[in-house]
């Protein structure tokens, strides 16, 4: 590696701890939750019981698995497509970078947002925002005008609507299940989502070497439009009786606009200073995902300088290594579930 392209390392590290405060979050805000003792010791198998039980549920899971597919994709298409463009290290990380610096920056204030609005509007709307994105660079490759500064743009907006729509997404949870279903329903959320970790990257990778990445874009805007049309199905204002639901703060704070947001942020960030479990987790799954998913951002440059002969073949073995990392995730995740 040349010396111009040794610190991109730094910003793909950025970019992955971006990812690890979203993912900690995710894990984090379920710690504080109890569950019912009835719903716990009355059954030994209840993997799919949030499914079978609660209609929304299903509405919610199948719109997300569209959002999933179509976000695993990306993951390889838009770093190797990005060094097909430009052959740089330093553009894989700085496409990276552009993704995660608005998602590390503006999460606080799309939680903000997802306690005073509609969460599944607000989903919605980062989800439109998605597709949209994604068919603009479509149309941009097969019209031959696609430069490396439209991917930037690109990630910059996307990582804008991802920070406002996952609090919105992780939220809504408990209220379409309820706090006795809650665990059940946070593991089949993960075992969808592993389940595209497993199945998109290898799908997108061939779909890149037979067809191009055009059509694979195009395929992805198609996702992010289902996901946002299948969560209509979803009630906007979810009956469960969870605490999330039908706590006298949240209902005062819906319709607040943005009253009291700072000092909501500043109610959070004393909390996770009171509670040395969070913070703990918090800090824990950061220094992992640092450590272990930086090689994620600059897979598709060693893949292509490495174990490719060429670029089709590099589009298919990257997504196959991608692929693999959804396998351990998936048994995890059903295993919480059950």
């Amino acid at each position: 590696m040349s010396a111009a392209e040794r610190p991109i390392a730094s910003s793909s590290t950025s970019a992955v701890a971006a990812e690890g405060l979203e993912g900690a979050a995710t894990a984090a805000a379920t710690l504080d939750r109890s569950v019912s003792a009835e719903y716990t010791t009355g059954r030994r198998f209840r993997t799919f019981d949030s499914l079978i039980e609660v209609p929304a549920f299903r509405w919610y899971l199948l719109s997300m698995m569209g959002n999933w597919s179509a976000q695993q994709m990306q993951n390889v298409v838009r770093g190797l497509l990005a060094y097909q463009l430009t052959d740089s290290f330093a553009a894989l990380g700085g496409v990276a970078l552009a993704n995660a610096v608005p998602r590390l920056f503006l999460a606080l204030v799309g939680g903000v947002l997802a306690d005073r609005a509609s969460r599944r509007r607000v989903l919605q709307v980062g989800q439109c925002a998605s597709a949209i994105i994604t068919a603009a660079i479509a149309v941009l490759i097969f019209t031959d005008r696609l430069r490396v500064e439209h991917l930037y743009a690109a990630a910059v907006l996307q990582g804008i609507a991802m920070s406002f729509s996952m609090p919105a997404r992780q939220a809504m949870i408990p209220e379409i299940v309820g706090e006795e279903r809650l665990t059940n329903a946070i593991g089949l959320n993960a075992s969808g989502m592993n389940t595209m970790r497993l199945l998109a990257p290898a799908t997108a990778g061939f779909m890149v070497a037979i067809f191009g990445f055009g059509i694979v874009y195009a395929l992805m805007a198609a996702l992010f439009t289902l996901a946002v049309v299948g969560m209509f199905r979803v009630p906007a204002n979810p009956t469960a009786q969870s605490a999330s639901a039908t706590s006298p703060v949240l209902r005062k704070r819906r319709g607040a606009g943005t009253r009291g947001g700072i000092k909501d942020m500043q109610e959070g960030f004393r909390y996770l200073g009171r509670n040395r479990i969070l913070l703990m987790l918090l800090s824990v799954h950061l220094f992992v995902v640092v450590l272990s998913l930086t090689f994620q951002r600059l897979a598709p440059g060693f893949v292509s300088e490495v174990l490719a002969s060429n670029d089709d073949q590099a589009a298919w073995r990257l997504g196959v290594i991608l692929t693999v990392m959804g396998g351990g995730a998936l048994i995890g995740s059903l295993a919480i579930a059950s």
